[in-house]
């Protein structure tokens, strides 16, 4: 079996043949306020200082540090409220000053108001002398003119947004959508809404990929759940190659009689299919389907056909969770055209103990309290309320038997 790290490192291989041909490089120019988990296209360089100017961080008054070496009481000759222009400041004055307006020529420091008196309607005295530059935020402190503000590949979330606005962009270049076809495969699947009947269960895995993929701005076809047939299966395979940018199943790449997925892609394309050595999801397939075969016994020569990736994940609910999160969406985040970024976690100390070694790394569902993670009682891959009662997964060795109080590795979901 392959470690998870040595799974991803195939992938990207296999992936490099992807980018290129994927439609979701093509690039859309659109308002910031449509951006929204979109991922950035060019990069984007500011034409302005931000701040524009030196202003003040305090309600106060500005002045000269030099004017109080005589005199602890200044003459108020202006009021700047945010957004007016000042005036330059007089010798041996103050001028009133709100939070976020410009400083005035003359003056080196802001004095908070909560460290002045004020002795008459004109004029005020300065009860703690400050030093040069206290309480003024700098011209370009946050943003110097010219300097790159965010790179492509940036995944586009609120604050991103608003720092673009902040530099005054309206309108950006960002990747299409990625278009995504799901389907899920098995007898007993049923959609939500219909009676059940014996043998059946409801179709969950549809749900949960498709709200996974919107989640990270894709646009997603969805077909019906495929019956056990080699045949049914090679229909929907050519249908959805043809209209998406990659295509994802659930179920049908065990080793079962009834596993026709692996056979299936196979027939249209190509396929690798790899045993990963984590718990849950050993079963994970990639593979590519060729939109312009027409028989399911051949596969087509063209050297201009246009293949479509294929990603296979396992029929058991919390397995696809797990092996979506730790493999696909890295996949998609690839073909997205988004930057790459290793998985992060933090330690915190088990408040559980495990006395039975596992064969397989394991990643549990767990939860955060008081410093310390839980893990949900029951961690049978087919458990999907154990999805959500947990707040991310934590790891445990292979091997390896844990004591209340030992490290763990913790990936919150939001980590992932």
């Amino acid at each position: 079996m392959l470690s998870l790290d040595e799974a991803k490192c195939a992938l990207r291989a296999e992936l490099d043949k992807f980018v290129a041909q994927n439609t979701s490089k093509e690039l859309e120019e659109k308002l910031l306020s449509d951006c929204l988990g979109s991922v950035l296209a060019k990069d984007i360089f500011s034409s302005i200082d931000v701040p524009p100017a030196d202003n003040s961080a305090m309600d106060g008054y500005a002045i000269n540090t030099n004017d109080l070496r005589d005199t602890n009481t200044l003459t108020i000759s202006q009021r700047i409220p945010a957004g007016a222009r000042p005036l330059t400041l007089k010798e041996n004055t103050a001028a009133r000053i709100f939070t976020g307006a410009e400083i005035p020529k003359g003056a080196d420091a802001v004095v908070m108001q909560e460290n002045c008196t004020l002795v008459d309607d004109d004029s005020v005295c300065v009860n703690q002398t400050p030093s040069p530059n206290t309480n003024i935020r700098a011209q370009g402190q946050d943003i110097a003119k010219g300097s790159c503000v965010l790179k492509s590949g940036t995944r586009l979330g609120a604050e991103h947004l608003a720092l673009l606005a902040s530099i005054g962009v309206a309108k950006i270049n960002t990747f299409k959508p990625l278009r995504v076809g799901i389907f899920s495969t098995g007898d007993e699947l049923v959609e939500p809404g219909q009676a059940l009947q014996a043998g059946q269960i409801y179709n969950s895995n549809q749900t949960m990929i498709e709200t996974l993929l919107k989640q990270m701005y894709c646009e997603v076809s969805t077909y019906k759940a495929v019956n056990d047939t080699f045949e049914e299966t090679c229909e929907v395979l050519r249908t959805a190659s043809k209209n998406v940018d990659l295509v994802i199943s659930t179920g049908g790449v065990s080793v079962g009689e009834e596993d026709h997925v692996k056979s299936a892609v196979k027939s249209l394309g190509s396929l690798n299919l790899w045993k990963v050595n984590i718990k849950p999801g050993k079963p994970f397939a990639f593979g590519a389907i060729n939109a312009s075969v027409t028989s399911t016994l051949t596969t087509s020569t063209s050297t201009d056909a246009r293949y479509t990736p294929f990603i296979g994940l396992p029929g058991n609910p919390v397995s696809a969770y797990v092996t979506f999160l730790l493999l696909a969406k890295n996949i998609i985040r690839i073909l997205q055209g988004e930057e790459q970024k290793p998985l992060q976690s933090f330690s915190l100390p088990a408040g559980f103990s495990i006395t039975r070694e596992t064969r397989r790394p394991e990643y549990i569902r767990v939860r955060f309290d008081k410093g310390h993670i839980e893990r949900f009682p029951n961690q049978s891959s087919g458990v999907l309320s154990s999805v959500c009662w947990a707040q991310g997964l934590a790891l445990i060795p292979a091997g390896t038997l844990i004591n209340e109080g030992d490290l763990l590795d913790v990936y919150p979901w939001e980590f992932i």
